[in-house]
This record gives structure tokens, sequence and C-alpha cells, in this order.
């Protein structure tokens, strides 16, 4: 048997995925008339919506989002890029806190004032930095996802009996009954 074989046996094994008792079999599709079971097919269906959610949040990042916030006031500046400095770039790969034995030592070494390395520092530590215009479409957008999100979802479980007692979600479990969806 082949290590891909083995991995997808444990992987898929009933007594991790399957309560006592129960076999694949027992919950595959039609295998029971008055209990429609989870279809693994369905599984499919999140990476097309995916692409969809990312082509909206681009959509409305790029159209509408960045705009009102350019309205605003939100500038969209990048911070000034460091000069390239190979040693101090080196120490700052190497650790991006920095103290002062360290400012002596790299001054040493660069011939630079310790003002000019810490200033250095500064510069390459904001660089990183995401300007406030993308900070702020970030959070709009998540604020706009997770309050949709939110809504949807009760509007979708309001009438559901497992929305208002955990319990219910158990019931019978795997094979509950298809009345309620």
């Amino acid at each position: 048997m082949s290590i891909l074989g083995s991995f997808g046996e444990a992987f898929w094994s009933t007594r991790i995925w399957l309560p006592p008792n129960t076999t694949w079999e027992d919950i595959a599709p039609g295998s029971r008339l008055d209990v429609k079971h989870a279809d693994y097919r369905d599984l499919v269906w999140p990476l097309p919506l995916a692409l969809v959610v990312m082509i909206i949040r681009f959509a409305l990042e790029r159209y509408w989002i960045a705009p009102v916030g350019k309205s605003l006031g939100i500038r969209n500046l990048k911070p000034k890029k460091a000069p390239f400095n190979k040693v101090l770039q080196k120490a700052f790969e190497t650790s991006s806190k920095l103290d002062h034995q360290k400012i002596i030592e790299l001054s040493k070494h660069t011939d630079l004032t310790k003002r000019q390395v810490e200033r250095w520092w500064r510069l390459r530590k904001a660089q990183d930095k995401p300007s406030t215009l993308t900070k702020f479409c970030e959070t709009t957008w998540r604020c706009i996802y997770y309050t949709y999100s939110f809504i949807f979802g009760v509007i979708v479980l309001w009438d559901k009996p497992w929305f208002w007692d955990l319990k219910n979600c158990w019931y019978g479990y795997p094979h509950q009954v298809y009345l309620y969806i």
C-alpha cells in the first residue's frame, strides 16, 4: 500500500469522524430515504464562492471604499524608504529590536553616527507598515463582511430550533431527519 493510501485511510478513519457503530455506508447519500446526510460533493461550492468574495472585495475596496477614504481626507502616503545599507539591513533581518549596545556596534561597523543608525532603523521599520488608507480599506471591508455575514446567518437560522437550543443539533446524530432545512 502506498504512503498516500495509508495516510488517506488513517485520515478518513471512522474512529475519528463518526460516532460508534456507524460506518461511511450508513451515511452515504441515498442510504436512507427519511434522512438526508451531508454530501461531501457540497464541499466544492466554497471554492468558487471564495473567488466571488475576493472579486467583490477587490471591487469594493478599489471603487468604493478607497474613494470614500480619500474624500474623508485619508492619505495613501507610503513612508520614505531607508537607503540601502548591507550591514544595517542584515542586522535588521536578524532582529528588529534595537538596544543601545547594538547601536554603538552598528555605528562602528558602518561609520555612521548613533543618530543616523537610529534614523535608518526607524525608516526601515516604517517602510513595512501599510498606509493609513490601506488600513482604512481593510477595516471597512471587515466591518461590511462581518456585519453582512452575521445578518445573513441570523436570517437563515431564525426559524430553526437549533438556533435557540443547541441540544437540537445532536438529536439522532448522524441520522438527523431532514425536516428543518
